[in-house]
């Protein structure tokens, strides 16, 4: 399966040992931007960090801004994707229990959850929703969100809470992500048999 990498907080939490287990990013902690298919990129885009594709193209299509650097085949962008893989197995195999599934909200609706593994055993779809994630005064809490097929937000806001850091929270995608109008916190590890592409973008 391919895979795509949207790292919002570039940092390894591998180490942290908790009921929910932060997976090490490895060789694709410094991406914020990591597919193994084409990645695209569009106004009012912004990509803070590194971007790579490998095979596969990245298209600017209408003047993204991308502060890093753009690597295409190259070795970096190989050995990134790899330990993307490894990363998505292990995170999917140590988080393997769910504290509650996850459903989406009504659109315009607010909902806060605290640490812990999330489920949702389809595509979820979040439209002029907020999302609080409240770490309860724990700056070392984990969310994992476990979706089985794609994840797709306009206007949708994640933010954090009580401590809560960005860092740690992990969206494990079974398919393709898109996110347009969003503010957006947290890494997602996602792909697609066909591919994937990522539309990120700053409020």
């Amino acid at each position: 399966m391919k895979r795509l990498l949207f790292v919002i907080c570039m940092l390894s939490v591998g180490s942290l040992a908790r009921a929910q287990t932060a997976p090490s990013l490895g060789a694709a902690a410094s991406f914020a931007v990591l597919g193994s298919s084409n990645v695209t990129c569009t106004a009012p885009g912004v990509i803070s960090g590194d971007v790579g594709v490998s095979p596969g193209v990245f298209t600017n299509t209408t003047g993204c801004l991308v502060v890093g650097t753009v690597h295409q085949g190259d070795s970096a962008a190989i050995n990134a994707l790899t330990a993307l893989n490894t990363a998505y197995q292990n995170a999917l195999a140590a988080n393997s229990n769910c504290t509650l599934p996850l459903l989406a909200a009504a659109p315009g609706a607010n909902f806060t959850l605290q640490p812990g593994v999330y489920c949702a055993a389809a595509g979820l779809t979040f439209t002029n929703i907020t999302l609080t994630l409240d770490a309860l005064g724990n700056a070392n809490a984990v969310w994992v969100f476990k979706i089985a097929a794609g994840l797709t937000g306009t206007g949708f806001n994640v933010v954090m809470a009580n401590g809560g850091q960005p860092c740690n929270v992990f969206w494990l995608v079974g398919a393709d992500s898109t996110l347009t109008g969003s503010t957006f916190q947290g890494n997602i590890l996602a792909g697609g048999p066909t591919g994937a592409s990522l539309v990120p973008t700053e409020p």
